[in-house]
């Protein structure tokens, strides 16, 4: 409401009313208007309250909405007068005010007069409105953040992203969350699904910096729970004969929606497991004869549901023939010199495969044939024993001066003789393609 006043005989028929009140703050209900009283006459004029619209800050604009403002004779008219940190930067009868770079972080006010456009004397003043105690930085637009791709271990999301607005970030970080929680090192705008993802919502949480601009962060819809992965199928067939010393191999494979990074074994005489034998390669043993073996595989990968498939059988695995030693059949290349005089052999055995056989003289009881495992060390094609004054031709050494070689000897004589330790062979033509084929370092076994 407001007063009129009778006016005073030393002033004008119309006096000017000079009142001031508190005005509502930005985000605080309005206050209530005082009216001052003032010497009658024919102007009404009370102060009302400002309300506020729009956002002070950089790229954004506030607007003064006055409410319950009275001079008569009206309409009002207003004036406004904006403040940025205490000092006037805009005064006209524009009631809108766009913050500009300068303004950042600085108080913004406003006083606001009302006045009648018919008689300038009558004026409602009303005092200086805090309208907010900082002028904020700019804002980014939030961008739309679209994560693509199938929830399920082993798939990658891709992660695209929307605007932010008229004016682009100085740096953009992005971080995979998994339940909300940061993953270790997963900072690109692709992610692979793990096991650890299995049965947990994964998203994307975006930052974005700028220079007058506050920092934004905003995270995507989650995606998931995701699912583990799954084989259709899984196959293993074994590799090898089973035969005692024969080192058997197992050939795994598997398809879904990823293929297996890898494959646990379990090998089985017939049907039943056998204990310790968990790896992709199983040496036949003495024990496994008249038994049959399989192997089973699993197919693994990280988040995925293991798979897994049982080999046929192999063949009865045969009785041991008599020079059979199982480290003969260990792979590689070996010379297997077999003592027992109801063989009196060596062999020349080949990843377990017997490739050349020749009849072998040994060491009388006095200078024995030393048994064990050596390697060939060291080779001469043309050796002379100056220790026994012998031809030695064809020779390969295993341990110390005991040696593989052509003995013209046992050619001659057959069995009715020995060595002094080496290992005779009386086939000339044999003994000199195995020397060609024998390289240092090729494994030797004695036994007998």
């Amino acid at each position: 409401m407001g007063l009129r006043h009778a006016p005073r005989a030393a002033e004008p028929a119309r006096a000017r009313v000079a009142v001031t009140a508190l005005v509502c703050a930005l985000g605080m209900g309005p206050l209530v208007a005082v009216a001052v009283p003032a010497a009658a006459g024919t102007c009404t004029a009370m102060v009302g309250t400002v309300t506020f619209d729009g956002e002070a800050r950089l790229g954004g604009s506030v607007r003064a909405i006055p409410q319950g403002w009275v001079v008569d004779p009206g309409p009002a008219d207003f004036h406004y007068q904006w403040l940025v940190g205490g000092v006037v930067t805009q005064s006209s009868r524009n009631d809108r005010y766009s913050p500009s770079i300068a303004d950042a972080g600085q108080t913004l006010a406003l006083s606001v007069t009302a006045f009648s456009p018919s008689d300038a004397s009558c004026v409602a003043a009303g005092g200086r409105v805090a309208v907010t105690s900082k002028v904020g930085l700019a804002r980014f637009s939030t961008p739309v953040i679209v994560l693509a791709g199938t929830a399920t271990a082993s798939k990658t999301l891709t992660a695209s992203l929307g605007t932010f607005g008229i004016v682009e970030p100085q740096s953009v970080t992005l971080r995979w969350l998994r339940d909300g929680v940061a993953i270790p090192k997963a900072t690109g705008s692709t992610y692979t699904l793990t096991g650890a993802d299995v049965g947990r919502l994964v998203s994307l949480r975006v930052t974005a910096k700028g220079d007058l601009f506050e920092t934004l962060k905003v995270t995507s819809r989650e995606v998931g729970p995701v699912q583990a992965g799954w084989f259709t199928s899984a196959a293993v067939k074994i590799k090898g004969k089973a035969r005692v010393g024969a080192v058997l191999t197992a050939q795994a494979s598997g398809k879904g929606v990823a293929k297996p990074t890898s494959f646990t074994y379990q090998w089985l005489r017939n049907g039943k497991k056998i204990k310790g034998a968990k790896g992709k390669t199983y040496e036949v043993k003495a024990k496994d004869v008249g038994k049959k073996l399989r192997v089973k595989a699993t197919a693994r990968r990280d988040g995925f549901v293991g798979k897994t498939a049982t080999s046929k059988r192999t063949k009865k695995v045969g009785k041991i023939p008599l020079w059979v030693d199982p480290r003969c059949m260990s792979g590689g290349a070996v010379l297997c010199i077999h003592k027992n005089p109801k063989d009196s052999k060596v062999r020349y055995v080949v990843n377990g495969k017997v490739k050349a056989v020749f009849d072998a003289r040994f060491g009388a009881v006095a200078t024995p044939t030393r048994e064990g495992v050596y390697q060939v060390y060291a080779k001469d094609r043309d050796c002379y024993s100056t220790l026994y004054d012998s031809h030695m031709p064809f020779a390969m050494f295993f341990s110390g001066g005991q040696a593989v070689h052509y003995s013209p000897d046992f050619a001659a004589r057959g069995y009715n003789g020995a060595s002094h330790g080496c290992v005779n062979i009386r086939d000339l033509n044999g003994v000199r393609k195995l020397f060609d084929k024998v390289k240092i370092g090729t494994k030797v076994v004695v036994y007998s």
